[in-house]
């Protein structure tokens, strides 16, 4: 089974990139490494505050797969949106800029672009215990009466993470969802795009998406693959955004999503637990693969969408027994609530060379950290910390130090 989640509570912001993407990881911020190129900023490095960006971007800039060099923000913008960064690394913002003017809304992402997604690899061994309970009790001739009861426990054996985010660097690439995948594009339900008109997507057309979304994220397919073709859709990120940025609805929300592909993470799972076993672990193994800041929401300017994105609120009007109707306005009133989630960017797993930017394949990265992990199994290592490995990975044309 493969778990991928979005930790809400553990994870902090997105790592700062560093000039050099293979010197030893860390996670805190104040650790002497090089300062950063300024087109690298990752910005806010506090899990939960109120921010501002400049919207200014060096000529050097590496923006994604598909973009102009004249689309990026220009060095002469000094727009601040203010936006947020939650414990789970997402961005929330309810800047009245975002909401009304495209072109900007298009360029904060396209800054944000330089934000990596966090990624890493849990692995954790168990095992049941039983032990006895023994009671003592007296019936009414006096002669006692020894009840043993039996009591569950569950040990853990090895507990270790493994970094993948230093293995996503820029530039990522953007994309729209395929025209026939099932989508939100402007209304509370999902639709599909037929010929440039929008169309709702049918019961059996939403089980499919559900379906294909996890498998795709399984086999580590292109995040704009639909079913058989991996196709992005006909309208761009652009196009999205003015479309967002022109609707008059109160609850409106834009979801941008970075995605990260690349790697069969079915088989990586597969991978970690013959390691195990080949190191003579006879317990449960568990691998996850948690990831941080891969969301970005834009939401309506207003006191009343700035209550709803408070999660206390929204129980407090649950139990209230308001919420309901605000989802019926939302989804029965014209211009109630919409929602966008058909944008995002694509990361896959890459390192630097001195030949350039070299994608990195599972199998490569497995024969790197093979030994390391089956090590860490057999001596049993507990730690909240990442694990360091100081061997190479092996490319035709030469090696990069993990």
């Amino acid at each position: 089974m493969v778990l991928i989640d979005d930790p809400t509570s553990k994870a902090g912001p997105p790592p700062r990139a560093t000039a050099n993407p293979f010197a030893r990881y860390s996670d805190n911020e104040h650790d002497n490494d090089p300062a950063p190129p300024p087109e690298y900023d990752a910005g806010p490095s506090l899990p939960v505050h109120e921010g501002a960006i400049d919207m200014v971007s060096s000529s050097t800039s590496l923006l994604p797969a598909g973009v102009e060099p004249g689309e990026a923000p220009p060095q002469f913008d000094i727009y601040r949106p203010q936006y947020t960064v939650m414990q789970s690394g997402n961005i929330v913002s309810h800047d009245p800029h975002l909401n009304e003017d495209g072109e900007a809304l298009y360029r904060f992402l396209l800054f944000q672009s330089s934000v990596r997604p966090t990624m890493e690899i849990r692995i954790v061994g168990t095992h049941s215990s039983t032990t006895y309970v023994e009671t003592v009790h007296r019936d009414a001739q006096g002669r006692e009466r020894i009840n043993r009861t039996p009591r569950h426990d569950t040990v853990t054996d090895f507990s270790f993470r493994i970094d993948l985010a230093k293995l996503l660097n820029p530039p990522p690439e953007f994309f729209t969802s395929p025209d026939d995948e099932p989508a939100f594009r402007g209304e509370m339900y999902r639709e599909t795009l037929v010929a440039g008109k929008k169309k709702a997507a049918s019961v059996t057309g939403l089980y499919e998406r559900m379906a294909w979304r996890a498998e795709r994220k399984r086999r580590g397919q292109t995040p704009w693959s639909w079913k058989t073709v991996s196709a992005k859709g006909t309208r761009t990120v652009r196009e999205w955004a003015d479309e967002f940025c022109a609707s008059p609805k109160v609850l409106k929300e834009f979801e941008y999503k970075k995605e990260i592909y690349g790697w069969d993470l079915q088989e990586l799972e597969r991978m970690i637990q013959r390691t195990a076993q080949n190191a003579f672990y006879h317990g449960m193994v568990q691998v996850t693969f948690p990831q941080s800041g891969t969301r970005i929401f834009i939401r309506r300017d207003s006191k009343f969408a700035r209550m709803l994105s408070i999660t206390a609120v929204k129980v407090i009007l649950w139990v209230l027994f308001i919420y309901p109707f605000i989802l019926l306005y939302k989804f029965c009133w014209p211009t109630g609530g919409g929602k966008w989630a058909v944008a995002g960017e694509g990361w896959t797993y890459n390192v630097w060379t001195a030949q350039g930017v070299q994608p990195l394949s599972l199998q490569q990265w497995w024969r790197v950290w093979e030994r390391r992990i089956r090590n860490a199994i057999e001596e049993r290592v507990k730690s909240d910390d990442m694990l360091q490995t100081v061997e190479d990975y092996q490319f035709p044309n030469g090696t990069v130090t993990a």
